[in-house]
C-alpha cells in the first residue's frame, strides 16, 4: 500500500528530485517502524486486558459461591440461637417455679417455727431446736432472695440472647442482600472448568 502511495506521489510529482524521493522513502520507513510495533503492542495489551477481565469474573463467581455458603452457615447458627433462646426460656420458667416452691417452703417453715415456739414454753430442749429452726428459716429466706436474684439474671441473659438472635437475623439478611448483586455473574462462562 505504501509503495502505491509512493508511486502515485511520484507520478503526481514528477518534478521531485532524487534526493527528495529518498527523503520521502526514509520518512515512510520511519512511520512504518513506529506504527507497526505500536499496533502489535496494542493488540497484545487488548488480549491481556481480556484475560484480566475474564479471570476477575471467575474470581467474583467463586466469591459469590463462598458468600452463599456463608449465608447458609449463618442461617444454621441463627436457628441454633433460637433453640438456645427457647431453652433459656424453659430454664427461666423452671427457676421461677422453683422460686415459688421455695417461697412456700419458707412460709411453711416460718409457720412451723411459730408453732414450735408456742409449744416450747416449758421445754428447754424444744427451745434449742426452735432456735435452730429459725436459723434454718432465715437461711432459706436468704436462699429465696438469692434465687430471686438468679431468676432476674437469667431473665436478663434471656433478653441478651433475644437481642443477639435479632442481630444474627439482621446480619443474615444483610449478607443475602450483599450476595444478590453477585448472582448477576452466574451466566458468565467459568474459565476454571
Amino acid at each position: 500500500m505504501n509503495n502505491s502511495i509512493t508511486s502515485d506521489s511520484s507520478a503526481d510529482h514528477s518534478d521531485y528530485t532524487e534526493a527528495e524521493r529518498i527523503d520521502r522513502r526514509r520518512d515512510d520507513f520511519r512511520w512504518k517502524i513506529l506504527i507497526y510495533p505500536s499496533m502489535t503492542a496494542f493488540i497484545i495489551l487488548a488480549f491481556y486486558g481480556f484475560f484480566l477481565i475474564k479471570s476477575m469474573l471467575f474470581q467474583l463467581t467463586e466469591m459469590t459461591k463462598h458468600m452463599d455458603s456463608m449465608a447458609g452457615s449463618i442461617t444454621t447458627m441463627k436457628q441454633s440461637m433460637v433453640s438456645m433462646n427457647d431453652d433459656m426460656g424453659v430454664m427461666t420458667s423452671n427457676v421461677a417455679l422453683m422460686n415459688n416452691s421455695i417461697g412456700t417452703m419458707v412460709k411453711t417453715t416460718i409457720d412451723m417455727a411459730d408453732y414450735t415456739k408456742s409449744m416450747a414454753i416449758n421445754i428447754n430442749d424444744m427451745r434449742n431446736h426452735t432456735a435452730s429452726m429459725v436459723m434454718i428459716a432465715s437461711t432459706i429466706n436468704n436462699m429465696d432472695k438469692s434465687f430471686t436474684k438468679v431468676s432476674r439474671e437469667i431473665e436478663q441473659t434471656n433478653q441478651g440472647v433475644n437481642r443477639m438472635s435479632r442481630n444474627m437475623y439482621d446480619m443474615n439478611k444483610d449478607t443475602n442482600n450483599m450476595a444478590r448483586p453477585f448472582n448477576f455473574f452466574k451466566w458468565m462462562p467459568n474459565p476454571g472448568r
